[in-house]
């Protein structure tokens, strides 16, 4: 999993003070240069920019990454806006290697929301919840042929009932994959002896590396298991798409620190 990744960020900053926002990229651009395993290859800074009193700015930076964990972790702490990568071409990983690599990302996704007090509710949407739940073998059986991740992902939840729970979860993840079973549920007294907290275990499949990582680093997962395929390839795309993704996630999350005063 040492293959280096290289590529271009973009980041910009926002304020109502001219110097802050040139100094704040001045500083990102001073952070990445004492990064272990992170090379500036290039620097470009573009001229701070006003409208209705509020000031911009974007650098551009040339970038060398040791590993893909350097990569990944790297647009969640610098939050580019933009990503265009020029190597590698694709990146082939062994399950355990995926694993590994998510794991990271969720171990960090998990210190930062357990120091800030924050995290990501689940969105409902429609759907039939459990009761949409369940995969034919022929239709299992086509996504394996077209590529998907099969994997055992089992989150810690909590609300008001355990069918809720349940329901919105699977609910949640459909937008991106396909449930075939409800493995685990492992119910625990809730605060105040009322409602659901426990364990919620799926059977998904995901079409794209980046909705496993979206998932996780959402929900991040007490467990993630991939039952096939044993070698996971992604794209040149699929590395750009998962980085701008994480970004916006901590970005998101970022903006919730802020709104509450954190």
């Amino acid at each position: 999993m040492e293959q280096s990744v290289r590529g271009t960020f973009f980041v910009e900053a926002h304020g109502n003070h001219k110097g802050v926002v040139k100094g704040s990229l001045e500083a990102l651009v001073r952070g990445l240069k004492a990064e272990g395993g992170i090379k500036v290859l290039k620097e470009s800074f573009g001229e701070v920019t006003e409208e209705l009193g509020q000031f911009s700015a974007m650098t551009e930076l040339e970038l060398e990454f040791q590993s893909p964990l350097h990569y990944l972790l790297g647009t969640i702490k610098y939050g580019p806006s933009a990503i265009d990568l020029q190597s590698p071409e694709e990146l082939s990983l062994t399950a355990q290697e995926f694993v590994a690599l998510l794991g990271e990302v969720i171990k960090m996704a998990k210190a930062f929301y357990t120091r800030f007090g924050i995290g990501f509710a689940l969105n409902p949407g429609k759907g039939k919840g459990a009761k949409g739940v369940g995969l034919g073998e022929e239709k299992i059986e086509g996504l394996m042929r077209q590529g998907a991740i099969r994997a055992k992902v089992v989150v810690e939840l909590g609300g008001k009932s355990k069918k809720r729970v349940v329901d919105d979860f699977i609910n949640t993840v459909s937008e991106e994959a396909f449930v075939h079973k409800v493995l685990t549920t492992k119910v625990e007294a809730a605060e105040g002896g009322e409602g659901f907290k426990g364990l919620v275990g799926v059977d998904i499949f995901f079409y794209e590396p980046k909705a496993l990582f979206d998932l996780a680093v959402k929900y991040t997962p007490v467990l993630v298991e991939i039952k096939e395929p044993e070698e996971i390839k992604m794209s040149i795309l699929d590395l750009q798409d998962i980085g701008v993704d994480l970004a916006a996630v901590f970005f998101e999350a970022s903006h919730k620190i802020v709104s509450q005063g954190g």
